[in-house]
């Protein structure tokens, strides 16, 4: 399995390669630029963004993890299993047909608001190894939501990527909440999945720091009814060519005249290079680090590799 991930932009000319996590690469000759995505620390303090994420520790057997969850997660979960009689799927890696699957349900009625699937940074992730998909069926065998996961074993992380559900009909909140419980289930199966893997921490894919969109902060609370906790990590793309420096000033261009959200939302990510530490440009402040705690197991860890333990960095 490899998470070190050769792309290209503009039809081939831009040579990328995505690294996830704490990876790093032995060699970056013959590459425009390296992207890093959700590094523990980040690489270049004056360009990195932050990228806020909510971790779980699934290294416990599942009526642990029904236990260390949020409001009527459990109960739902329960129901799901029994009295819904949803069965849920896991596939690591998935079969062509599989994807074919995936991308079809994903791109059934327009592709809902995240648009169209990008099959071609699917076919990578699977080409590399680091690809899981999973989905969950009623009673009566129809489909009702797909996720996709970039799986690093190596790290011991694996990351919901993407995830679409069937649309409920206007008005029924029956269905609606029949689709939460399904939904709620496959995400505790998808953690039973990886950890047979070898996982242990399970990335719900983001976490919204902002107030003012009513609408993340629902999806917020429907990951925070799963327990685990709110981590900062940051993104950050490495120039290594003049041309990859250029294509970088074009595409941020573009965005400022044609995609004034997309360019605000990087804006707010973005390190302040005056002060050379981590200080985001967000809608509230990240979590102190003053409330930061060193858990028994993480102590041992920091004397051997300072940081090096994810319970080292996470708020209370």
């Amino acid at each position: 399995m490899n998470t070190l991930i050769p792309t290209t932009r503009l039809g081939g000319r831009i040579k990328v390669l995505e690294v996830w996590f704490d990876d790093w690469p032995d060699n970056v000759s013959g590459y425009d630029l390296v992207h890093y995505h959700q590094r523990s620390t980040p690489k270049f303090s004056w360009k990195s963004l932050y990228y806020y994420t909510l971790l779980i520790d699934i290294d416990f057997p599942p009526a642990e993890l029904l236990a260390q969850m949020k409001g009527n997660n459990a109960q739902q979960i329960r129901r799901a299993q029994g009295k819904d009689q949803f069965r849920c799927h896991f596939q690591f890696p998935p079969s062509r047909a599989e994807l074919d699957a995936f991308q079809a349900f994903y791109d059934a009625d327009g592709g809902q608001e995240g648009g169209r699937l990008d099959r071609d940074n699917l076919e990578l992730l699977a080409g590399a190894g680091a690809l899981a998909l999973s989905w969950v069926e009623s009673a009566a065998g129809a489909c009702l939501a797909w996720h996709a996961y970039v799986v690093h074993q190596g790290q011991q992380r694996g990351r919901c990527d993407l995830s679409r559900t069937i649309r409920a009909e206007a008005g029924d909140s029956e269905q609606r909440n029949l689709l939460g419980r399904a939904n709620r289930a496959l995400h505790f199966e998808d953690m039973a999945a990886l950890r047979a893997l070898g996982i242990r921490w399970y990335d719900f894919g983001g976490w919204y720091p902002g107030t003012d969109d009513p609408k993340r902060i629902n999806i917020n609370k429907f990951k925070e009814g799963f327990g685990g906790r709110v981590v900062r990590e940051f993104d950050c793309t490495e120039v290594l060519t003049l041309k990859g420096g250029i294509y970088l000033a074009l595409r941020r261009l573009k965005w400022f005249f044609f995609d004034k959200d997309l360019f605000s939302q990087e804006t707010r990510r973005r390190l302040r290079p005056t002060l050379g530490g981590p200080e985001a440009l967000l809608e509230q402040p990240p979590p102190d680090p003053a409330s930061w705690v060193l858990t028994t197991r993480c102590k041992a860890c920091r004397e051997r590799n300072p940081g090096a333990c994810m319970d080292c960095r996470v708020p209370v």
